[in-house]
């Protein structure tokens, strides 16, 4: 092939790709070699993508392999990545071959470190998906909750990485144990108040402090921060999702609320004392 028909299968490249792969040498000529690398390289990409979509479409098994599937895409950047995989996942299913790749995919871009809003969009999906299957895969989910507390904001954090920031901090007040909660909130209730993050969710907040104070039995607490909200909901100056938890159709009232949500703490506790119990007398295989 000559160095014009390259050009000109470049040019063709560029339209397709957006972006120039002919680099200009000093002297402001184009160089065969370096027309020939950026050749190989975006057949590198096309053969990656058409890999990566494979991978999402027609996966039959879980036994992949994840240093293959990372080298694979390596030449592709967490965006490509995250175009292709997130309007694909369907589901949380743990067997489903199709979401253990997507899951998989996330997991190379958080290890990759960077960019920062591509990470934190990767935990909030590997958060989801094993907090919902905990069950199938304890491990992965102790580690990706260890992973969420510890995550930091950059020093200059552009608006998608504090929004997904956010969201990470709230999936953390609803999933940790009561007290956990409680310092989790007052903790994220500080970053929204020194302009750190934006939380919309403010009041919700608020509520999701008084809720883990009724579950560690500090009612009088909780009742205390339940009432401001409810004055706050019956002058219509509470959101609308928050005022729901006390004025709906089953109760209009405080009182009614904490008895409401009394009867299911206190139920959730028993199954699950029992449940401990089934499991501690369960007989051995043989025995």
């Amino acid at each position: 092939m000559k160095l014009t028909n390259i050009a000109i299968a470049s040019s063709a490249i560029t339209g397709l790709h957006g972006r120039a792969f002919l680099q200009p040498t000093v002297d402001g000529k184009t160089t065969l070699d370096s027309v020939q690398s950026n050749l190989d390289m975006f057949a590198l990409q096309i053969d990656a993508k058409m890999f990566l979509h494979g991978l999402v479409t027609l996966s039959t098994t879980n036994e992949l392999d994840y240093l293959f599937v990372s080298n694979k895409v390596a030449c592709l950047t967490s965006k490509d990545i995250i175009d292709v995989i997130a309007m694909m996942q369907e589901n949380r299913d743990a067997m489903e071959p199709k979401t253990r790749a997507i899951i998989m995919l996330y997991d190379i871009i958080y290890r990759r470190g960077t960019p920062a809003w591509a990470t934190l969009f990767s935990v909030v999906k590997l958060g989801d998906y094993y907090t919902y299957n905990s069950a199938d895969f304890p491990d992965e989910a102790s580690w990706i909750l260890q992973e969420q507390q510890q995550l930091q904001l950059t020093t200059s954090p552009s608006d998608a990485e504090r929004d997904t920031f956010a969201t990470i901090q709230l999936d953390l007040c609803r999933r940790l144990e009561p007290q956990q909660a409680i310092d989790q909130i007052e903790k994220t209730q500080r970053m929204a108040d020194a302009g750190l993050i934006n939380v919309r969710e403010y009041d919700l907040l608020t509520h999701m402090k008084g809720y883990a104070l009724l579950k560690l039995g500090r009612v009088d607490e909780a009742r205390q921060i339940f009432t401001r909200l409810y004055n706050r909901a019956k002058a219509g100056k509470l959101d609308a999702h928050t005022a729901l938890q006390y004025i709906n159709d089953d109760f209009d009232g405080v009182e009614p609320y904490i008895e409401h949500h009394m009867k299911i703490i206190q139920g959730n506790a028993e199954r699950e004392s029992n449940s401990k119990a089934t499991h501690k007398t369960a007989p051995t295989q043989g025995g």
